[in-house]
């Protein structure tokens, strides 16, 4: 079982092809290897160790250096697109693309150097005030309807349907 490239991994190494390893099971991760202890008929324990470790880094805190956030930056400072986009949806909803769009629809100030694209976190929040849906009023608030009495309307009674003697057609 392996994962992309970056992230962790599970493998299995023979004696004979690393000559300064036992043979066994064990979590690669970046330049880091980890031993499982389990030879070649223990790989169930292996991948629940895997799991273990998986989660062990899903629960860890990530460090203040692998994770832009906004209060690292200054508000006015250039941003790169896709870094702003980034920081200001950190849950990942707008992406580099989305923030060109709004810039299209003349919400976003961004400007380019040296062919690239920057925007600052002002300017994107200036962007959210701009897109900020306020609530509607409803049409109809119905309080006339409510405030009228409806003996007064002249229905009949719910599920008459008895037609009166002056609506039914004569043959001739």
């Amino acid at each position: 079982m392996t994962t992309p490239s970056n992230g962790p991994r599970l493998i299995y190494l023979n004696a004979h092809r690393s000559l300064n390893r036992d043979a066994g099971w064990y979590i690669e991760h970046g330049e880091r290897r980890i031993e499982t202890g389990c030879d070649i008929k223990g790989r169930v324990d292996a991948l629940r160790q895997f799991d273990e470790y998986l989660k062990s880094l899903s629960s860890a805190e990530p460090a203040p250096a692998e994770r832009p956030l906004a209060r690292q930056y200054d508000k006015d400072a250039p941003i790169r697109i896709d870094l702003a986009a980034q920081i200001a949806f950190p849950d990942g909803s707008m992406t580099a693309q989305g923030l060109r769009k709004e810039r299209y629809a003349g919400r976003l100030e961004t400007f380019i150097i040296a062919r690239k694209e920057y925007t600052t976190l002002a300017a994107i929040e200036r962007m959210k005030e701009l897109c900020r849906v306020s609530p509607k009023e409803p049409a109809s608030s119905g309080e006339r309807k409510a405030a009228r009495q409806t003996a007064a309307c002249g229905a009949g009674r719910d599920g008459s349907s008895k037609m009166r003697e002056s609506d039914i057609a004569l043959d001739v």
